[in-house]
C-alpha cells in the first residue's frame, strides 16, 4: 500500500516536468533522458519518435564501464578490438574489452562480426524453442563452421564450383560434394574427380574403370571404358545365389513376347568378326577353396579366313598329363573364285587322350555333311594333333583358284569336357 502510494506521488509530481519536455531525440541526456521519455508516454499515452542517439566519445574516453556498454566512438577504426585513428564506429562492450565490429564500414558495407578468440562462437541465430545445443544457425570464428538446422522460403544459391572445388563440399572434405557443370546438369566428385552426375535423361555412376550409364534416350544399361565384367549379385561369398537374365515378357490375354537378342562386338570393314562365346567352371579340380577354373562351353561365330589345301589350325584344346580332351564342331566351309561357288555343312566329333605324356585317340568323325558346287571339287578334312595343346586343324582343298578371303570357315563348337578350348 505504501509503495502503490510512492508511485502516484511521483507521477503526479512528474507529469508537469514531461510535458514541458516531449520525447525527442536521446542526445547529450543519454540513457537517462530515455528512460525519462519511456516513463512519460506509459504514463501519457504518446509516441515517441526521433532517433536513438547513444552518447559520443572519442576512443581515448571510451573508459573501462561494465559489459553490455554501447556508445558511438567518433575517432575508432571499426574492428575488434577497437582502435583509435579511425572515421567512427559503435562500440559495444563484451567480455571487458570494446568491440568496434557491429555495423561498421558505412550503409553498403556488409557487417563484420568478431570474436575476441578463436575458439568463440561469434554468431548464433535460433528459434524462440530452440535451445544453444541445437540453433538454427551458428558460426563460430574458426575455420570449420558450425552449421545446424537451416529453414527458409525461396532459393538458396551457391557458386557453381567444380570437380575440384564442389560448391557444396565438407570442411574436412573439400573435395567431396557437389557442382552445376555448365548450366547443363548436376555432378558430385569425391576426391576432387566427377563419380556422379545426372542430365536431363541419364544418370551417369562412374567408378575409376568405367561408366555405369541410366537413360531412356541413350537406350544404354552399362558400359565400361576397358575391359568389362558384369557381374549379378555382391562379391562372391560363402553361399552365391542363383541368377537368371530374362527379357520383358507380355501381361494380359495373348500377349506375344519378343526376341532377345545377345550381340558380340562388331566390328568394320574385313576384320575377323568377334566370337560370342558361353563359359562355365571346369570340373574336376582339388578339394578345398581354389575356384574353379571357367573355360569356354560353347562358343559361337567363331571364323577363319583358310589358305587353299593347306592345314591350318582353328583351336588349341588343352590336354595336360592324365586327362582327355573331347567336342562338337559345327560348321560350314565356303569357296568363291567370281564365278562359281562351293559349300559343305556339316558336324564333326574330335578327342585325344594324354596318359602321362603318351598320346592316343587322336582321331575326328565327320557326319551329316552335305556339299553343292556350281564347278569343280571340294574336299574339307578335319584332324587334332597329339599334343598340350592339341591342335584342332582343318584342310579345304578346292579345284577352284579361292577369290581373296576364300575357303572361309565359320564354326560353333561345343566343348564336351574339362579342358580349355581356344579360338585360333
Amino acid at each position: 500500500m505504501k509503495r502503490a502510494i510512492l508511485v502516484l506521488l511521483l507521477t503526479i509530481f512528474s507529469l508537469p516536468l514531461f510535458a514541458q519536455q516531449p520525447p525527442q531525440r536521446y542526445g547529450g541526456g543519454g540513457l537517462s533522458r530515455a528512460i525519462a521519455d519511456t516513463l512519460y508516454c506509459r504514463l501519457t499515452g504518446c509516441t515517441m519518435t526521433g532517433v536513438f542517439q547513444p552518447d559520443t566519445v572519442v576512443f581515448a574516453s571510451l573508459g573501462t564501464p561494465t559489459n553490455s556498454s554501447f556508445r558511438y566512438c567518433s575517432d575508432c577504426t571499426a574492428g575488434a578490438p577497437c582502435t583509435g585513428g579511425g572515421t567512427g564506429a559503435f562500440a559495444a562492450r563484451t567480455n571487458g574489452a570494446w568491440n568496434c565490429s557491429i555495423g561498421s564500414g558505412g550503409a553498403t558495407a556488409p557487417l563484420t562480426l568478431s570474436a575476441a578468440t578463436a575458439s568463440n562462437t561469434i554468431l548464433t541465430l535460433k528459434t524462440t524453442d530452440d535451445n544453444t545445443t541445437n540453433p538454427l544457425l551458428q558460426l563460430s570464428s574458426s575455420v570449420n563452421a558450425n552449421i545446424g538446422r537451416i529453414s527458409a522460403t525461396g532459393q538458396f544459391l551457391t557458386a557453381d564450383g567444380s570437380a575440384v572445388a564442389p560448391a557444396w563440399s565438407f570442411f574436412n572434405a573439400p573435395g567431396m560434394g557437389g557442382f552445376n557443370n555448365g548450366n547443363t546438369s548436376i555432378r558430385f566428385a569425391f576426391g576432387g574427380v566427377q563419380r556422379l552426375h545426372f542430365d536431363p535423361t541419364i544418370i551417369w555412376v562412374i567408378n575409376d574403370a568405367g561408366t555405369f550409364v541410366l537413360g531412356a534416350s541413350a537406350d544404354v544399361v552399362m558400359s565400361r571404358r576397358a575391359a568389362g565384367v558384369l557381374q549379378q549379385g555382391n562379391a562372391d561369398a560363402g553361399a552365391p545365389i542363383a541368377q537368371t537374365i530374362t527379357a520383358q515378357g507380355g501381361l494380359g490375354s495373348n500377349i506375344a513376347g519378343q526376341d532377345y537378342t545377345v550381340q558380340g562386338s562388331l566390328g568394320t570393314g574385313n576384320t575377323v568378326p568377334t566370337a560370342v562365346n558361353i563359359a562355365a567352371g571346369a570340373q574336376g579340380g582339388a578339394s578345398g577353396t581354389t575356384q574353379q577354373t571357367a573355360v569356354t562351353r560353347l562358343g559361337l561365330n567363331w571364323t577363319k579366313v583358310l589358305t587353299n589345301n593347306t592345314v591350318t589350325t582353328v583351336a588349341n584344346v588343352t590336354n595336360a598329363s592324365n586327362t582327355v580332351a573331347a567336342g562338337v564342331i559345327r560348321y560350314a566351309v565356303e569357296v568363291f573364285n567370281g564365278t562359281d561357288a562351293q559349300i559343305e555343312v556339316g558336324e564333326a566329333s574330335y578327342m585325344v587322350s594324354n596318359k602321362a605324356g603318351v598320346w592316343s585317340g587322336t582321331t575326328t568323325v565327320k557326319y551329316g555333311n552335305q556339299q553343292n558346287m556350281t564347278a569343280g571339287t571340294l574336299t574339307v578334312t578335319w584332324t587334332i594333333t597329339g599334343a598340350n595343346p592339341a591342335l584342332l586343324q582343318i584342310n579345304a582343298n578346292s579345284s577352284l583358284v579361292p577369290s581373296a578371303g576364300y575357303p572361309r570357315l565359320t564354326y560353333s563348337i561345343d566343348n564336351l569336357t574339362q579342358q580349355a578350348v581356344v579360338r585360333q
